[in-house]
């Protein structure tokens, strides 16, 4: 009995690792292809050009710029220089943002904010076009929360 139980168990759990290694697999395959397809329209930028074509002056600004550049290249696995301010969302999204989910794009955008966004900001979204105006927004929000200015 305690044999039959222990095989019983013991091939649930194979089958189970064996699931969770088709679905890596998976996943790390439609992350290439999205890769292979995203449209490099920006030659590569070094963080000094990227944040200067922005404009930023402020010290915190400038680290969520890069904040912003760092998540979209971790997320998509392509090459942090190749994301550039004019760089539009709907390209990252066609690549395989999480299905294009927007939500999951606000949810990290509050982890390097650290504070949730309101929800009459997040509205707001849907209308930005590039990083540059994600990094604006993301600006915004932050002077917003420090009590420096209003969206």
């Amino acid at each position: 009995m305690a044999l039959t139980t222990g095989l019983i168990i013991g091939g649930i759990i194979g089958f189970l690792v064996m699931l969770f290694c088709i679905m890596e697999l998976s996943e790390r395959r439609r992350m290439k292809a999205a890769r292979d397809h995203f449209p490099i329209e920006n030659p590569e930028m070094p963080d000094a050009t990227f944040l200067m074509e922005l404009s930023l002056s402020d010290e915190p600004a400038k680290r969520v710029a890069l904040s912003i550049r760092q998540m979209i290249s971790d997320t998509l696995a392509i090459p942090m220089r190749n994301v550039g301010p004019e760089t539009k969302l709907s390209d990252l999204f066609a690549t395989g943002w999480d299905g294009g989910d927007s939500v999951e794009f606000i949810l990290q955008l509050e982890k390097i904010l650290q504070f949730e966004i309101p929800d009459e900001d997040c509205g707001q979204f849907e209308q930005i076009k590039t990083v540059r105006q994600l990094v604006r927004f993301a600006v915004r929000l932050m002077e917003c929360h420090r009590g420096e200015s209003r969206i």
